[in-house]
């Protein structure tokens, strides 16, 4: 791959493109370029610059510091986003008129930079050739900052997005994001970082899906400015490697871009510790792809992540549900063909450290379902997912809680009775239907023999169930935890409602933020 006509080794540089939050994903492309990927000739993966722009200097500034791509990867996996930002309540009364920002961003250099291990004595002494990227709004200009230049209150420069923060004073000058410039600045990796290959990751949406709605129209309007600079270099490096050593750079430029297909997390709005995770995850998962269609690359994967202790927490609660049971055909011992049906369950999360962080979110199910078509009184066992994401054809946020109850039927047939709550929102225009979608219940009974869901099966009963706000109020009083330490208990109980009320929010907040339907 080496450029024709080239006697010094080929240097590498690595662009660490903007993308707000989406830079999760970023981290965990870093997590397996710099940690597991070896070159085929037996040589690690190493670059000779790196070029950060918008949100991907955090993962610059880690990278610095001298922290690995897995240890970049884990500080993402546990950032907690509502961390890093507050509002600016004197600004947000003066908006839009004359006001500065909406938010500001001194907890995000005095309290998350440190859990980030942002050594400054460190990424000052560091011998990595490092680029960060501002546009200085006084001068006019796009401005980089080597790692021994960097500071606190540039780096905070470098992502300060005009509205949502004020520009960054330091000294005569103000500076702001340079995403609306460049958001990779690869035209100074090639001529002043005399790189020859360029790799890119890339977090910026392309869908090309215009949204309505001001922040929507914000950030397209970011994702316009980041995507048409860098079609622009790219349409130049093309022209350049079409003349050889005549083109504009005078050696052809290898590019290499991973660029992820969406990252499911708002570039600015989240408030989710478990989506930055994901989205960490997603990286590690793509790169690893990625790889495997490279030639010249061959991945050992490592750990691949942290390790969680052992985890006897438990939350619980209980849960009751009436409603009606309709048989498609009668069931052999069972007393009538229509009626009503009322669930008793227990709800038991344990190890609930895992429960949090996996994506299935799975629980215990005990308890009874009574109804004269089922023969009476029905012990069931089973489990629940609860609040696990669901794919909608129009691409809206969307989640189900799935309730999956073995029981005996009247003449001790195996039956299964499954149980789905759609956790989506209504029209664009409509109520939020946030009461309706948690607490109402469509059911299917099925044949355990028959394998629920399988080809040709067919269920045999069919009803909906629902929570009354009576039952409801009374579910509140049933919660409890067990878990290590005097406050443990009353942690746990307030990290389940946290992840309770954050899902909800995924599905009925962020829309109104730009994660809107399709």
């Amino acid at each position: 791959m080496e450029p024709a006509g080239k006697t010094r080794p080929i240097r590498r540089s690595l662009i660490l493109a903007g993308g707000g939050n989406k830079v999760a994903f970023q981290a965990g492309v870093l997590q397996v370029w710099l940690d597991e990927t070896w070159m085929a000739d037996g040589e690690r993966l190493t670059f000779d610059h790196v070029d950060g722009t918008s949100g991907g200097v955090f993962n610059l500034a880690m990278y610095c510091a001298g922290q690995s791509g897995t240890e970049i990867a884990d500080k993402w996996r546990t950032t907690r986003p509502l961390a890093a930002v507050e509002p600016n309540l004197i600004g947000i009364l003066k908006t839009p008129l004359w006001g500065d920002s909406l938010l500001k961003l001194n907890r995000l250099r005095d309290r998350v930079f440190p859990t980030w291990g942002l050594n400054w004595q460190k990424i000052n002494s560091s011998r990595l050739d490092a680029s960060f990227n501002a546009y200085n709004f006084t001068k006019q200009r796009v401005e980089t900052f080597s790692a021994n230049q960097i500071t606190a209150d540039r780096l905070v420069g470098c992502v300060t997005l005009p509205v949502w923060f004020a520009p960054k004073r330091i000294g005569d000058d103000q500076y702001i994001d340079a995403v609306f410039v460049t958001d990779a600045n690869v035209e100074d990796a090639i001529l002043r970082h005399q790189a020859d290959e360029v790799w890119i990751i890339w977090t910026i949406s392309r869908r090309g899906l215009w949204r309505n709605g001001l922040i929507a129209q914000y950030f397209q309007i970011v994702e316009a400015s980041a995507n048409g600079a860098l079609a622009s270099i790219s349409r130049r490096i093309r022209a350049n490697n079409a003349l050889g050593e005549k083109g504009e750079f005078g050696r052809p430029i290898v590019v290499r871009e991973l660029a992820a297909p969406e990252v499911a997390v708002h570039y600015l709005f989240n408030f989710s510790q478990k989506s930055l995770a994901q989205a960490v995850d997603a990286g590690v998962a793509a790169a690893r792809q990625w790889c495997a269609t490279q030639p010249d690359l061959c991945v050992r994967p490592g750990s691949g992540g942290t390790e969680r202790a052992a985890d006897d927490s438990t939350v619980s609660f209980q849960e009751r549900m009436t409603g009606a049971l309709t048989l498609n055909s009668r069931l052999e011992g069972s007393q009538s063909s229509s009626g009503p049906i009322e669930l008793q369950l227990t709800v038991e999360l344990t190890a609930f450290e895992r429960f949090l962080a996996e994506p299935d979110h799975r629980g215990r199910l005990t308890g009874i379902v009574e109804s004269p078509v089922l023969g009476g009184r029905r012990d069931v066992r089973g489990w629940i997912r609860l609040l696990v994401d669901a794919a909608r054809p129009d691409a809206a946020p969307a989640k189900q809680m799935i309730y999956y109850l073995r029981m005996q039927g009247p003449t001790r047939q195996s039956l299964v009775l499954v149980g789905v709550k759609d956790v989506s929102d209504g029209p664009p225009f409509g109520p939020p239907r946030v009461w309706e979608s948690t607490t109402t219940m469509d059911c299917r009974l099925w044949l355990e023999r028959d394998e629920v869901g399988q080809e040709g099966a067919w269920w045999i009963g069919s009803g909906v169930v629902s929570i009354s706000l009576p039952d409801f109020l009374n579910q509140l009083t049933t919660f409890r935890a067990r878990a290590q330490g005097v406050a443990g208990p009353v942690v746990a109980l307030a990290r389940f409602g946290r992840f309770f009320v954050r899902n909800l929010w995924d599905v009925f907040g962020l829309p109104w933020l730009g994660r809107s339907r399709s």
